[in-house]
């Protein structure tokens, strides 16, 4: 957009044209305060210094939304303080209880580390299905290794016999 453009939307007159910009403005800049480009009220900017792949900390938000309900007026600002009022009790709640969240993370350490453990005795598991398929193999080998020397010595035999039988008659 040009600079004369955007100047032109500044001008009373023509600010009507600016209102379809502005969700175009909060895609561009995620971080700019969608109350601060309506209304010019509280800060500009919301977790300013957080990379934009996290989410802003509720610290912040809540910071961002006492700066707001401090310059609206009127019911509207009560209706924010109410709500970062309720914040504030939650996430003083939340850090009462510092060991809970001490506590979940080392459940999910724990998850993880017996996720890690499961998947190794799976692979043993499979392993030793693997050497036990292995034995009976060998072990189906010498049998048959077996009953085929045990038959062939049994025809040895009856031949013999058989030989021995025919030269006595």
């Amino acid at each position: 957009m040009k600079q004369s453009t955007f100047s032109g939307y500044l001008n009373e007159q023509r600010q009507h044209n600016l209102w379809p910009l502005l969700p175009q403005i909060l895609e561009a800049f995620p971080r700019l305060s969608r109350h601060w480009l309506y209304f010019g009220e509280g800060p500009m900017l919301i977790g300013q210094g957080v990379p934009l792949d996290q989410p802003v900390p509720l610290q912040e938000l809540m910071r961002t939304a006492e700066g707001i309900a401090a310059d609206c007026h009127g019911s509207w600002g009560q209706v924010l303080r109410m709500i970062v009022d309720g914040a504030r009790e939650e996430l003083e709640q939340q850090s009462a209880s510092p060991d809970a969240s001490k506590e979940l993370a080392e459940a999910r350490a724990e998850i993880a580390r017996l996720q890690k453990k499961t998947e190794m005795l799976l692979t043993r598991t499979v392993e030793l299905q693997d050497e036990l398929l292995n034995v009976h193999k060998a072990e189906k080998a010498e049998r048959e290794k077996r009953a085929e020397k045990s038959s062939a010595e049994e025809s040895v035999g009856r031949a013999a016999h058989t030989g021995h039988t025919a030269a006595r008659s």
